[in-house]
């Protein structure tokens, strides 16, 4: 099964200390939590500290003029075992001419597949079920 990026679609983000992590989740060190929370190393500095939601990590890439949904390892979403990917696909199949006007080619936003609970509960009455936290752009072979 082909990877239509060539790779997978997101990496991972540490976790500052003392955050819920699941089995796979991996943490910053003490100094690198110290200055995401308690005071930058110098004016070049910019801290900026988001919660983390509790999802499956997607993506929707525009790829050869095609929107696309896919999952964190790079694969179509529809290919996926999992029922979650599939209703994503489907969401993104309702909004593709949304993603189209927003995504250049080569581009894809990652983000967090909200619709079905994972580990924690959202209210989402009247939001959208997926959230964009990344943009990215493939130039070549570089993101």
């Amino acid at each position: 099964m082909l990877k239509p990026l060539g790779g997978k679609t997101y990496g991972s983000i540490p976790h500052l200390i003392g955050s819920k992590r699941g089995d796979g989740d991996h943490g910053v060190e003490l100094g690198q939590h110290r200055i995401c929370t308690e005071k930058a190393r110098d004016g070049h500095d910019r801290i900026i500290v988001q919660v983390k939601l509790d999802g499956s990590n997607v993506a929707v890439a525009k790829i050869n003029g095609v929107i696309t949904s896919l999952t964190r390892a790079g694969y179509p979403a529809t290919t996926s075992p999992f029922e979650m990917h599939h209703l994503f696909a489907v969401y993104v199949r309702e909004r593709m001419q949304l993603f189209d006007s927003l995504l250049q080619e080569g581009e894809w936003v990652s983000g967090e597949w909200l619709a079905l609970a994972h580990g924690t509960r959202y209210d989402l009455a009247g939001l959208e079920p997926f959230v964009a936290f990344d943009l990215w752009r493939k130039d070549g072979d570089q993101r």
